[in-house]
């Protein structure tokens, strides 16, 4: 796919070739358009909509400026040679790197092809132009929200799959913050180029509301910070028996969920053979391990003492997937230092409306703990164990 992506990019801007002058005057530097897909990239804005928190980029703002200033190949190698800059500065690895930077290219190079399509060279920023502008944004994300959801569905058919592809309509907020950022551009634009000078008045309301989103953005965090905390273990940092509430109250009561209720078994002998600071590495361990085969957008809590609740989000799809790992996982030996600790746990598995479900799994979880056969045998504690 990544492969794919790039030789996409290639034939658009190969089919843009033809287009050697930027729609406007002056030619923007292809340096200052490397520079500023970096800082549009560099920038995140975090805002909560209906009780949902959502992170935009705002590599529009180059895009447009780009796309009536520079040439097609310019505007895609530079968003390209951004966004390669980027993923080596964060060490992704060489394949996401390789997905990301085609995936900016691509953005870059439909927004560029659309505008030169449309707009005859050394036009006018005017309502037309306006309006091609928002569509070439428009068709732009389209494209590489269909190629990334396309991704996640390969990875899901390979049964490599963390979680669902998200709802087109989950996509809506996104689209509706990237035309206000083309407008406040095409307004900033039309100022500058009717007077350069205008440049000095927009940097000071603009250097006050990034001066006044970074105090919100500081309030906001800490309050972020402090329900983080509330609704979380600090041993673990898994979700507590509160975050679990909050996550299910948020869930339609009709829809199906799938909730697994776990209990380590023998958690007590470990604590009395070992000490407890064996122990409380040993739940870590265990937290680690589920988080590890949950999906994304799967609820992974300790409830308190050795018992662990998961919470599948509905995709019946990939249910019997996540249920097996848990099970995988919790029956693996714990390494403490030179230790190896036998690890069972007693599941319980219901599915179901969110009414009396956890009761119901907590019920089958002790049923399954009843019929266990034997106890479970410790390693002989070291002279030094508590």
């Amino acid at each position: 796919m990544t492969v794919g992506t790039h030789l996409l990019v290639v034939l658009l801007v190969l089919s843009a070739g033809a287009w050697s002058t930027p729609l406007l005057t002056p030619r923007l530097p292809w340096a200052v358009l490397v520079a500023g897909f970096a800082a549009t990239g560099a920038a995140r804005i975090r805002l909560r909509l209906r009780s949902a928190s959502h992170e935009f980029v705002v590599d529009e703002l180059a895009i447009v400026v780009g796309i009536f200033t520079a040439t097609p190949l310019a505007l895609a190698s530079a968003a390209g040679f951004a966004t390669l800059g980027w993923q080596l500065w964060r060490r992704r690895p060489l394949l996401k790197a390789s997905f990301n930077v085609g995936i900016a290219m691509l953005e870059a190079s439909v927004a560029a092809w659309v505008a030169h399509g449309l707009l005859a060279p050394h036009t006018e920023l005017g309502p037309a132009q306006w309006g091609v502008s928002w569509l070439a944004v428009l068709l732009a994300m389209s494209a590489s929200t269909l190629l990334i959801r396309r991704v996640i569905a390969l990875t899901a058919d390979s049964g490599d799959a963390q979680e669902p592809a998200p709802p087109p309509v989950s996509y809506v907020p996104i689209w509706m913050f990237s035309s206000a950022l083309v407008g406040l551009v095409l307004a900033g634009m039309m100022l500058v180029l009717e007077d350069p000078r205008a440049g000095v008045l927009l940097a000071g309301p603009v250097g006050v509301v990034l001066l006044a989103y970074r105090a919100h953005a500081a309030a906001l965090a800490e309050r972020v910070r402090l329900l983080h905390e509330s609704q979380h273990d600090p041993l673990t940092g898994l979700a507590n028996r509160r975050g679990l509430v909050q996550t299910m109250a948020n869930i339609p009561p009709k829809a199906p969920v799938t909730l697994l209720s776990i209990d380590l078994d023998d958690f007590k002998a470990i604590n009395d053979a070992h000490g407890h600071a064996v122990g409380d590495e040993v739940l870590r361990v265990i937290g680690l391990r589920l988080r590890g085969v949950a999906r994304r957008h799967d609820l992974v809590a300790r409830m308190g003492g050795d018992e662990f609740v998961v919470l599948l989000s509905p995709a019946p799809e990939y249910t019997d997937q996540v249920v097996e790992r848990v099970k995988g996982v919790l029956h693996e030996p714990v390494h403490v230092g030179e230790l190896t600790i036998p690890s069972s746990a007693s599941i319980g598995v219901e599915t179901g409306p969110l009414d009396g479900l956890l009761d119901r799994a907590d019920r089958a979880m002790y049923r399954a703990k009843r019929t266990r056969e034997r106890p479970l045998e410790l390693p002989a504690a070291s002279d030094g164990g508590s």
